[in-house]
């Protein structure tokens, strides 16, 4: 029986389930250590006035546009260009075009003058996205600034000075001016980012991971508005339950074919560095999320898992 890649662990599974209790698996002679998590905070970034955070993987990634003097930077979400005729960069953004002489300042200005091979993108169906925003239309109200970060990064935007309040009669307090949660403890800052918490006495200086919440935020009030914090607070009734939800399986239902029409593109040859501690390998020259095993190529896609032979698919 020949098997796909990736369809011997399945396999493996459903044995493994038939025979069992009639077999035992053997015991692992020599137990692999786990490798620690990687506790390190990404780079946090507090901003005091309206922000807008552009992630790039690394320093922009530029891939020629054939036919044009243009190239497109594929390792961000962002519609960002650069012209080899006129050395600039142009950015879309919510329907409008901004330029920029230098790709990490975060000034770049509105613009409705745009290098003529744009024009050569609006006629071709390669480009809808482009397409739709030509010729570019004068944008009326100034753009807000950007902070552009190589690496990941949580940006949190407080409205001017640090608003404090009172959190009932925990001894806590919250900077009520900012739409992240953000606590104030004696004088020390903790910030809860995707389920984590991280801690510093400064919000211009590094930030460092919470061991150990203190007591105290299991106290917050459940009719509290900073009560949503709760299901990442250790030994919280809402704790418990986000930890039963989340341990209960979902099942997606996806086509066989779904795959057939995804296009991984690549800044050159597709180029993988190792995942440290682990026999994996990742993609780093695209945005897509690439991952080798041996001779075997897994692409993690709006929440689905593919597999193929050659890193550019078909998948």
């Amino acid at each position: 029986m020949h098997l796909k890649p990736g369809a011997w662990l399945a396999a493996l599974c459903l044995l493994t389930h038939a025979l069992w209790p009639a077999v035992a698996l053997p015991a692992d002679p020599e137990p692999r250590s786990v490798p620690q998590l990687n506790l390190s905070p990404p780079r946090i970034a507090v901003a005091y006035r309206p922000t807008r955070l552009m992630l790039v993987d690394g320093p922009p990634a530029r891939v020629k546009i054939r036919g044009t003097q243009l190239e497109f930077v594929v390792n961000t979400d962002w519609s960002v260009f650069f012209s080899r005729e006129t050395q600039a960069w142009y950015l879309l953004d919510e329907g409008f075009w901004l330029t920029n002489s230098a790709f990490s300042s975060g000034d770049w200005i509105p613009t409705t003058e745009l290098p003529r091979d744009f024009l050569t993108l609006q006629v071709s169906s390669d480009w809808p996205r482009v397409a739709e925003f030509l010729p570019p239309a004068a944008r009326r109200t100034p753009p807000l600034p950007f902070l552009i970060s190589y690496e990941p990064t949580e940006l949190v935007v407080i409205d001017a000075k640090p608003l404090l309040e009172d959190l009932a009669d925990t001894g806590l307090q919250f900077v009520s001016n900012t739409r992240h949660d953000l606590f104030l403890l004696g004088k020390q800052y903790y910030l809860l980012v995707s389920g984590r918490w991280f801690t510093t006495k400064n919000l211009g200086k590094k930030w460092y991971a919470v061991r150990e919440l203190p007591a105290v935020f299991r106290e917050i009030p459940a009719a509290h508005e900073k009560a949503r914090v709760l299901a990442s607070v250790p030994g919280t009734p809402a704790a418990d339950k986000a930890r039963e939800e989340a341990s209960r399986p979902r099942i997606a239902r996806i086509a066989r074919d779904a795959g057939s029409e995804l296009e991984v593109p690549y800044v050159g040859e597709p180029s993988f560095v190792p995942i440290e501690g682990t026999v994996l390998s990742r993609a780093e020259n695209t945005p897509f999320q690439v991952i080798r095993h041996n001779n075997f190529h897994y692409l993690c896609h709006e929440g689905a898992w593919y597999s193929s032979t050659d890193p550019r698919g078909p998948w």
